[in-house]
């Protein structure tokens, strides 16, 4: 039996939408340290050090690499910490501390509790009013540094 046509109208032009390539990579700060010290090793020869680690990027990604790489010599000693810790050595990126100001879990089940309330309600619940009330949350528990973002 043969395949059957999609439903719908055939498409005039095209294919259609196209699928996602995901091209974007990152690096762990093992391999980050791993990839500064193979550097350091080849007598500072980043032209090897590129071609070894991301031989199969075109010119320009080679580049960006090159530059991105000089930016990890730089924080050479940091990444030494980092992978001294089984946690942080496979982490692809680490905020300072502080950065990321969360609520506790019970300031989140009284956030959730309202909007499910005002949902009961037939109530839409728009960004602004969840910011608002995040934030009034965030104060009644003594959250410093919260944004609500």
């Amino acid at each position: 039996m043969g395949r059957s046509k999609p439903p719908g109208r055939p498409r005039i032009t095209g294919q259609g939408r196209t699928k996602p390539t995901h091209r974007r990579r990152c690096t762990t700060n093992r391999l980050k340290l791993e990839i500064v010290e193979y550097f350091f090793e080849c007598n500072k020869r980043m032209q090897k050090t590129v071609d070894k680690y991301f031989s199969t990027l075109s010119s320009k990604s080679k580049d960006s690499k090159r530059k991105l790489i000089y930016t990890w010599i730089e924080n050479h000693e940091t990444l030494k910490l980092l992978c001294e810790d089984p946690k942080t050595a496979d982490l692809k990126y680490l905020r300072p501390v502080g950065v990321a100001t969360i609520l506790s879990a019970e300031a989140e089940q009284e956030l959730v509790g309202w909007v499910n309330m005002l949902r009961k309600d037939g109530v839409p619940v728009s960004g602004p009013m969840l910011e608002m009330q995040a934030l009034e949350i965030a104060a009644e528990h003594d959250v410093l540094g919260f944004k609500a973002s």
